[in-house]
């Protein structure tokens, strides 16, 4: 995992930490860790939490998808949205009401953006967030990925469909 998914912005130790962390958390519940292979091999990696690091998902038992990542040869072949679906499942199980997902706001993730309305998910009404907390107009923030706006999906109408 260290080797094909560390980023040189972060670099070998950290990734290998949160990889670490995200084992820990796994095997506590606290995080549920997905890996997605094909033809042997990792090509991507999402988590689910069942409580959210985002306060008003935290506050209304929203699940959140986090860290949803698939190589870049492998992008377009419909990988994320079985991730994402399978984690919908999860939540599904768990006898979630919603689910949802911060993304950030450059053209790098436009595809996440997309892929969020794609499979029914909405803005949540929040705004735009940086760090987690609020933005507020006027102020200025970095363009990187913890500017995020937050989407969310009703599975009530799953449940119903059962």
């Amino acid at each position: 995992l260290v080797n094909n998914f560390t980023f040189a912005w972060v670099g070998a130790e950290k990734t290998g930490a949160r990889w670490q962390e995200w084992y820990a958390q796994h095997e506590s519940g606290e995080r549920f860790v997905c890996l997605v292979k094909k033809d042997g091999r990792i090509v991507g990696y999402g988590s689910l939490l069942a409580e959210s690091t985002y306060k008003p998902f935290e506050e209304d038992e929203v699940f959140e998808i986090a860290d949803v990542w698939i190589a870049k040869p492998e992008r377009e072949q419909g990988l994320a949205t079985l991730l994402i679906t399978y984690f919908e499942s999860i939540a599904h199980d768990e006898e979630a009401t919603y689910i949802g997902m911060g993304v950030p706001l450059y053209a790098a993730y436009a595809a996440a953006q997309c892929l969020c309305v794609r499979l029914g998910y909405l803005p949540d009404g929040q705004g735009m967030t940086y760090k987690g907390v609020p933005v507020v107009p006027g102020k200025q923030y970095s363009v990187d990925d913890d500017l995020r706006l937050w989407f969310i999906k009703d599975l009530s109408a799953q449940q119903d469909e059962e």
